[in-house]
């Protein structure tokens, strides 16, 4: 028999969103934008019995903290910066100014007051510094930063002030169709990253003004460095403008994350007769007859239909375990599956 699950009725399992928008990816960007995976991270766990604690994973020392790894003309150090989403952790935006290293909130005037704890934060790293081993930590102590994914990272010669006022540039983006200011959270790893792999010269030229590297890792720790290829002489200054190129782009990784984030839920909270080697795929490929069957990408009729073929080891509304004739093929009927998956599992009929 399986075990009791928890959230016997996710109406509304995963954050605000009401549906995945399954746009397809538009074709990679041009050669100008330089990117390569630099390794695997595991990220620093309690350190204990080691002395002196360090800050930075050993794989990342040398990517991070040294001044090997940018092409500039100019002799200036290298500084590290993290750019930080002061919602991805309780009381982030009052550590960042508790411990001290320099910092500034990419928003200014009220809405830096107002908006400080959902705000983006600049933080110059010290190689050695508390925040920087937060960052890098997995060690299940509240403060651990890492498995949040709270932000990006950036080697660059310009200063504090210099890098903040280049980066509030990119907050705000303009459709050339439309003529219509957005807001852009480039400071979010998936967006991002999705974001300069897809789009044209023309963002790539103003995204990296001023020369720097731009570093984050993905949801399995691989650890990515994206630059411009040649830096050029001259660089006009220009805003970002999101063309609807790039919104499908940005569509598509959210769609990606929330999938994602979907599947993790269903693997966390249920239980499953599947073998570990069944398991492989089964997800995706129940995700993708679902949009089909319902017709939809509801994401709570996904969550449902999910759950409950991860229940019955099979997919649930072909399944013969359950009885399906009163069954029609919306939210309701996701929700039946479920809900008789899930009664069928309590008495042990699932295997």
């Amino acid at each position: 028999m399986l075990a009791k699950q928890r959230n016997v009725r996710p109406r509304k399992p995963l954050g605000d969103a009401r549906s995945f928008d399954y746009a397809t990816k538009p074709p990679a960007s041009t050669s100008m934008l330089h990117h390569e995976i630099i390794c695997k991270v595991t990220p620093l766990d309690r350190q204990l019995g080691r002395w002196p604690k360090i800050s930075v994973p050993e794989a990342l020392q040398e990517t991070l903290f040294s001044d090997s790894n940018l092409d500039i003309k100019s002799p200036s150090q290298m500084l590290v910066y993290a750019l930080l989403d002061s919602a991805a952790s309780p009381e982030l935006a009052a550590r960042i100014e508790d411990l001290g290293e320099p910092h500034c909130c990419l928003f200014q005037g009220a809405a830096a007051v107002e908006l400080r704890d959902v705000a983006p934060w600049l933080v110059q790293l010290n190689p050695k510094g508390t925040l920087t081993r937060q960052l890098f930590s997995d060690s299940g102590m509240p403060m651990d930063l890492w498995s949040c994914r709270p932000g990006i990272f950036l080697r660059s010669q310009l200063s504090l002030p210099d890098l903040r006022g280049h980066l509030r540039r990119l907050t705000r983006v303009q459709s050339p169709e439309t003529k219509r200011w957005s807001y852009f959270r480039f400071w979010e790893p998936d967006m991002i990253s999705a974001f300069l792999l897809n789009t044209d010269t023309h963002n790539l030229l103003a995204f990296f003004q001023g020369g720097f590297e731009l570093h984050l890792p993905d949801t399995q720790g691989r650890w990515h460095r994206f630059r411009l290829a040649s830096q050029p002489e001259t660089m006009p200054a220009a805003r970002l403008r999101l063309t609807e190129r790039d919104r499908n782009t940005l569509r598509a990784a959210v769609s990606e994350r929330h999938l994602a984030e979907l599947f993790d839920w269903v693997r966390s909270n249920f239980e499953t007769p599947l073998t570990e080697q069944q398991r492989e795929g089964f997800l995706e490929r129940t995700a993708s007859a679902a949009r089909s069957e319902f017709a939809t990408g509801d994401k709570r009729i996904l969550a449902h239909c999910l759950a409950a073929s991860w229940m019955l080891g099979e997919t649930a509304w072909t399944s013969s375990k359950i009885t399906r004739d009163d069954i029609e093929l919306t939210a309701r009927g996701a929700l039946q599956l479920y809900e008789r998956s899930y009664a069928l599992s309590l008495k042990g009929h699932v295997a």
